[in-house]
């Protein structure tokens, strides 16, 4: 999956994120490494966007309020992956195990 075709997907959400979400989401896909994009389905690769944003958040420990946007963002990748899924007919339940056996402890 390239960052455009992601990026591209993202910008076609209705209704779009807030602007100061959008942006954050933006630099969380411009900021992730080619492996983490690796992969043709778009609900894979938000899904793991958002887990590594949420690791980003668990790491920072601290409650400020670029932690509340790292938290948000990952909210938002972990939501679009259910929305991909469900638009590429993916099995939902294999998603929810696969994410929740990668969530940061």
């Amino acid at each position: 999956m390239t960052r455009e075709a992601v990026q591209s997907w993202l910008a076609g959400r209705v209704p779009a994120p807030p602007p100061a979400l959008a942006t954050k989401l933006s630099h969380c896909l411009d900021a992730a490494p080619d492996a983490l994009l690796a992969g043709d389905s778009l609900a894979e690769v938000t899904g793991r966007l958002g887990l590594a944003t949420l690791r980003t958040a668990v790491e920072r420990q601290d409650a400020t309020e670029a932690a509340a946007m790292d938290l948000l963002a990952a909210d938002a990748f972990v939501t679009f992956a259910f929305e991909a899924a469900a638009e590429e007919g993916a099995d939902l339940g294999a998603l929810v195990r696969r994410l929740l056996v990668a969530v940061p402890a």
